[in-house]
């Protein structure tokens, strides 16, 4: 995965939401994208650390803010998210969690 799949994945959000009836009334924070991918996105994380502020929500859950939604790239390889985190953990901007 690199810069160019993220920005591919942030298009597809702003169709999605410019496809909706009532997209003036969609709050930013109400579309979320998240990138998954079975190997460590060491690079992509790398290349968006350079253009934008990076946090680590949790273990293994990396937030990239300034973004026009909410974006979240969890490591999935199995070293950094515990197995007592529920696939649910991942929570939107709000505060509220994400089904």
């Amino acid at each position: 995965m690199n810069a160019g799949t993220f920005y591919k994945a942030l298009s597809y959000a702003c169709l999605y939401r410019d496809e909706t009836e009532d997209a003036d009334e969609i709050l930013n924070t109400d579309t979320t994208v998240t990138l998954v991918r079975e190997q460590k996105t060491e690079k992509l994380l790398r290349q968006l650390g350079e253009k934008y502020e990076l946090t680590k929500h949790a273990e293994g859950i990396y937030r990239i803010n300034g973004m026009m939604f909410p974006v979240q790239i969890p490591d999935v390889t199995g070293t950094a998210v515990s197995p007592e985190t529920p696939p649910l953990a991942f929570k939107g901007y709000s505060g509220q969690q994400n089904h």
